[in-house]
């Protein structure tokens, strides 16, 4: 049955049965052995020591099958198998089979140690032999076609890994030239920041000088435009400023001790005139008794953008409701609009940069949609956290928590 299943795993190999070179020192030995084996499709040669055996090896390379005796004159068989292993089967698939006429376990054992695959006995058994050959066959078949697959794995390998580093080359050039386009535009960006901030100071402030001198109604109308379309335009600057810091890391934040409520109360005021102007009512609640050590500038910033979302998406007549309180645990404000309120994709929407609910060219709030993702980076330089309450038709509640014992994180 083990001889069928071997067979059976080589039916589909193409091919053909290799030679056996058969060594013993009497030739009707040979001569009989190469009889039956050749009956079975075999093909034999036939030496008659150990010395002709082995030039006949070193000159046939399709010799795969070599079945020697073990008691012969001048080299034994297995000195002849010690010789092979050591030397010729290095470099080819090689199956020794090794007979005698004078069976031993000390020269079983032997035979087996030097690289012999079987043991035969004299007189041999036709079909033990023709088994042990068939065997021998398939072991060699089945060592070439090992072979062959790790030479191919091996050049399989080597493609692979010649695309992976092609691909690992191309993949780190590309990184290079991300990064240096990114510097380019930080510093474009950082550039063009400034370059704008100068000249919008000074319209802003000539705006506001022409406003206070002039008398004509009209004239104060245009001059009040001007004044705030400058306003939002620097915002707009100052949040790309704020950007270019936040993603190459530059960013600084400068604390000291502060009145929370002097800052709570510059950044309504701020945003007064604006509410006034959209029909909207500004409410302010404060509960503090608490001095913490904040970035005033970056504060002001956080609460102000805040207000001014919520501006932007209460309907007229609304209320935005402003409350804080400051005490040993930490400080809390909360900003609350009745707004048209968000849902929870448009609430992480809105945190992304450069994103907002209404993304398209016909908003009706102006902004480069980061005011709410700068607010966020900054609280948390604090220490603190941002949070987004808000229901679609129920308005929107954005809560600020900054503990007492972590209020810078540099």
């Amino acid at each position: 049955m083990e001889e069928n299943k071997e067979e059976l795993i080589f039916d589909n190999i193409t091919d053909e049965n290799c030679k056996i070179l058969i060594i013993d020192d009497e030739p009707e030995i040979c001569e009989e052995i190469s009889e039956k084996l050749e009956f079975h499709g075999f093909n034999c040669l036939v030496a008659t020591d150990s010395k002709s055996g082995l030039e006949f090896i070193n000159s046939n390379k399709d010799i795969s099958i070599i079945l020697t005796d073990i008691k012969m004159p001048g080299m034994s068989g297995l000195e002849l198998c010690k010789l092979i292993g050591q030397d010729i089967s290095k470099n080819r698939e090689l199956a020794l089979l090794v007979m005698t006429g004078h069976a031993g376990l000390s020269e079983a054992i032997e035979a087996l140690k030097v690289g012999a695959l079987d043991f035969l006995t004299k007189p041999l058994s036709p079909d033990l032999l023709v088994h042990s050959v068939k065997r021998a066959n398939n072991h060699i078949k089945a060592r070439k076609l090992e072979r062959d697959f790790k030479i191919k794995l091996k050049n399989q390998v080597g493609i692979m890994t010649i695309d992976l580093q092609k691909k690992a080359y191309d993949l780190e050039k590309l990184n290079a030239a991300l990064t240096i386009s990114d510097r380019v535009k930080n510093e474009f960006l950082k550039m063009i920041s400034h370059e704008l901030r100068t000249p919008l100071t000074a319209i802003v402030g000539f705006a506001d000088i022409m406003q206070a001198q002039v008398e004509d109604i009209q004239q104060k109308v245009y001059m009040h435009e001007i004044k705030n379309a400058g306003w939002e335009l620097t915002e707009i600057v100052n949040s790309m400023i704020d950007m270019v810091a936040v993603e190459t890391n530059t960013f600084q934040i400068n604390p000291e001790f502060v009145d929370i409520s002097e800052i709570i109360t510059k950044s309504v005021s701020a945003y007064r005139g604006k509410a006034k102007q959209a029909g909207i009512t500004i409410d302010t609640k404060k509960s503090l008794t608490y001095r913490f050590k904040l970035d005033p500038v970056k504060i002001s910033q956080v609460v102000g953008r805040i207000i001014d979302n919520a501006i932007n998406f209460s309907h007229f007549g609304g209320t935005v409701y402003v409350s804080s309180e400051g005490n040993k645990e930490g400080l809390k404000i909360s900003i609350q609009d009745y707004g048209d309120g968000m849902s929870s994709a448009d609430i992480e929407k809105a945190l992304e940069p450069f994103r907002q609910v209404d993304g398209s060219f016909s908003k009706e709030n102006n902004g480069i949609g980061v005011g709410l993702f700068l607010s966020k980076i900054f609280v948390e330089l604090h220490g603190g956290a941002m949070e987004i309450i808000s229901k679609q038709g129920s308005g929107t509640n954005i809560k600020i928590m900054i503990p007492e014992k972590g209020v810078i994180k540099k």
